[in-house]
């Protein structure tokens, strides 16, 4: 008891990572799911337009949530293709299947769509920094006691079967804490 085996250190990282900067994706994805709503608006129907295709019978549309753009620069050159999701599901003219209906999409949206995307590429980065700190610390440790020891706060990304009774803190990991805490982990100090 309190061993920690290798499919017990990847559920200990797996569930220090869970959630990681959960706002911040939440609202990246809000933002795209705005972006693939108001290119829909734009080339495919406009609210008004959408109004009546959805008193229309059912079989004149094919319907899904993800809207597949093309993305152009300001010099018209398309640049990047991406399917967005919409964020309700939404009808398209029947003879348009998924792949068959893009849009191509002008230099604003493109800006918006780089802007997200790097977003989400920092994001990803800051969250990679994170689990990688959490595996060093981690794979440094062959118990749970151990464990504890050195990083006390981890106690609650244990499993219950393996946690044993927590000793002193020899060795402070307040940087990974700070970087959990950043990323939205609430932390609790063991009793």
């Amino acid at each position: 008891m309190g061993k920690l085996t290798k499919a017990i250190r990847e559920e200990i990282i797996e569930e220090a990572s869970e959630g990681l900067f959960a706002k911040e994706w939440d609202l990246l994805r809000k933002r795209r799911n705005a972006l693939a709503d108001a290119t829909f608006n734009k080339h495919i129907a406009t609210p008004a337009q959408y109004t009546v295709m959805r008193k229309l019978p059912s079989s004149f549309f094919n319907t899904s949530n993800e809207l597949r753009c093309y993305f152009a620069s300001e010099a018209g050159v398309n640049e990047e293709c991406a399917d967005l999701e919409l964020s309700q599901e939404r009808r398209f003219p029947a003879f348009a299947s998924k792949y068959a209906r893009p849009v191509f999409v002008d230099s604003d949206a493109y800006d918006e769509f780089l802007s997200i995307k790097n977003a989400e590429n920092a994001l990803r980065k800051k969250r990679d920094e994170i689990v990688k700190q959490i595996t060093q610390v981690v794979l440094s440790v062959n118990t749970a006691k151990r464990l504890l020891e050195i990083w006390p706060e981890g106690a609650k990304f244990i499993p219950p079967e393996v946690t044993p009774t927590s000793g002193v803190p020899m060795v402070l990991v307040s940087g990974l804490n700070a970087a959990l805490v950043t990323a939205g982990v609430e932390l609790s100090p063991t009793p």
